[in-house]
């Protein structure tokens, strides 16, 4: 565990990394297209074969999905979302209040199963 590492646990007891140690990690995975890459925003487009290891990159920060594709949007899960596009059945939302701050990660994947549009953002709690 790094000096960065949160001892924070997640609900399969597993260390949280930080914002940043998020961010760094997934500008590392292979995408198709970067569309955003901001210090509370990032967007791209990745390729299928890539989606594994982008979740199990996101349950690092966010642990489990909040709304696992196949499962049908809550409420909260159309509030969290709803800045950042909204989130349908067959997409995934991972959401995470921490540090002040209202963390978001959405799959949307592509109708041609080939890709996955990836959102990751963070900004002021939703209420």
């Amino acid at each position: 565990m790094t000096a960065d590492m949160t001892t924070e646990t997640g609900a399969r007891g597993i260390f949280e990394m930080t914002w940043e140690e998020l961010i760094a990690a997934v500008r590392q995975l292979p995408f198709e297209e970067k569309r955003q890459d901001a210090e509370d925003y990032f967007e791209a487009v990745a390729v299928a074969s890539s989606v594994a290891e982008l979740g199990r990159t996101l349950e690092g920060f966010f642990g489990p999905p909040f709304k696992p594709a196949g499962q049908k949007s809550s409420r909260d899960a159309d509030r969290y979302s709803d800045r950042y596009g909204g989130v349908m059945q067959n997409q995934v939302l991972y959401y995470k209040e921490r540090e002040g701050l209202s963390n978001c990660a959405m799959l949307w994947p592509w109708s041609d199963g080939q890709r996955v549009t990836v959102k990751i953002g963070r900004g002021v709690l939703v209420r």
